[in-house]
């Protein structure tokens, strides 16, 4: 398997045939969503939620591990706070609604 472009990635579209493209900073593209026959908002809802896969993989791999310690401790966790894991998952909440993900 091999390792995907580093984020942060962004959408931007093409005129006048309204395709997405969700691109890195450095303008390499990571996938392209084309409406091919009318632009639709579920086209560029989809683009923005993969355009946020590295921000997601991101609190995922943060929020992991004590997600698997509170698990393996019945929801307890003695001695450490999992303020990671919490800031972790508040971050992300905050990236999808800022996309209009969810409300």
């Amino acid at each position: 398997m091999s390792k995907h472009v580093s984020g942060p990635w962004q959408v931007s579209t093409l005129r006048p045939s309204g395709a997405f493209y969700i691109q890195n900073q450095q303008g390499y593209m990571i996938a392209k969503i084309d409406p091919l026959f009318a632009y639709k908002p579920r086209h560029e809802a989809n683009a923005r939620l993969i355009a946020l896969a590295p921000a997601m993989l991101d609190a995922i791999k943060r929020a992991t591990p004590w997600i698997g310690k509170m698990i393996a401790d019945g929801g307890h966790l003695n001695a450490v706070a999992p303020n990671d894991a919490v800031g972790a998952l508040q971050q992300l909440d905050a990236i999808l609604k800022e996309a209009g993900i969810y409300k």
